[in-house]
């Protein structure tokens, strides 16, 4: 149940940034759009185990091709998050000590 809510926490926080980012190209840093994602893990011990990348996104593919900021109206902003899970109770060695989990949404830039 732990591992399902990680995900859901993981989903959300990746688009909360991305939309965050997608109105704030000139008036916010990418340590606030990364402070926005950790939000979604207030409560749990996560810093060590969450990354957040935000970037200008290829608007086929979705990857990185520059700086989020430099995104112009209309363009795809892109934030990936990764995140790894600890588990409490492994199973007898069933399932692995960490997960690994990754999410990405892709939004339009509404900025400048």
């Amino acid at each position: 149940a732990r591992l399902i809510a990680s995900r859901g926490l993981l989903d959300g926080a990746t688009r909360a940034a991305a939309r965050l980012a997608a109105v704030s190209t000139t008036s916010l840093t990418t340590a606030d759009i990364q402070a926005t994602a950790a939000k979604y893990f207030s409560g749990q011990s996560t810093a060590p185990g969450l990354t957040v990348l935000v970037y200008r996104a290829d608007p086929t593919t979705g990857q990185n091709i520059g700086a989020w900021t430099d995104a112009g109206r209309g363009d795809c902003i892109g934030v990936e998050a990764t995140f790894r899970h600890h588990v409490v109770l492994p199973l007898l060695g069933q399932i692995p000590h960490t997960l690994t989990m990754h999410a990405k949404s892709v939004v339009y830039s509404e900025g400048n």
